[in-house]
C-alpha cells in the first residue's frame, strides 16, 4: 500500500500583502525589484483578485522563505520609486459560506 507523509513546517514561510503599487504592474516586475532594490529571496508574487468578478486589486501576496535576510521586509517603505504598505497576510478562519445556496460549509 501506498501512502505519503506529509512533514510538518517547523519553519512556516513569510506572507505579506503589498498595498498602494499600481493595479497593472506584474508580478514578475515586482519580484525582480523585491530582489535588486531590498536583496530579498522572493518565492512567489501573485496579484489578488474579487472573488465574484475576478477583477484585479491593486494587492499582491507575496511569499518569502523564513531566512533571517528576510526578516526586514517589514521595514520596507518604497518599492519602485512608490510608497508602499506592508500588511501581514491573514487567512480567515471559520466556516465559509456559499454564496449561491446560503450553505454554511465547515
Amino acid at each position: 500500500m501506498d501512502y505519503f507523509v506529509i512533514p510538518t513546517r517547523s519553519n512556516p514561510p513569510i506572507k505579506i500583502v503589498i498595498r498602494d503599487l499600481p493595479q497593472g504592474t506584474s508580478a514578475d516586475t515586482i519580484k525582480g525589484a523585491l530582489a535588486t532594490e531590498g536583496k530579498f529571496k522572493v518565492d512567489k508574487v501573485v496579484q489578488l483578485t474579487r472573488f465574484k468578478t475576478k477583477q484585479s486589486l491593486p494587492l499582491f501576496q507575496v511569499t518569502l522563505p523564513n531566512i533571517e535576510e528576510n526578516k526586514d521586509i517589514w521595514t520596507l517603505r518604497s518599492l519602485l520609486y512608490l510608497r508602499i504598505k506592508i500588511e501581514k497576510s491573514e487567512r480567515k478562519t471559520g466556516s465559509l459560506q456559499c454564496f449561491k445556496c446560503c450553505f454554511w460549509l465547515s
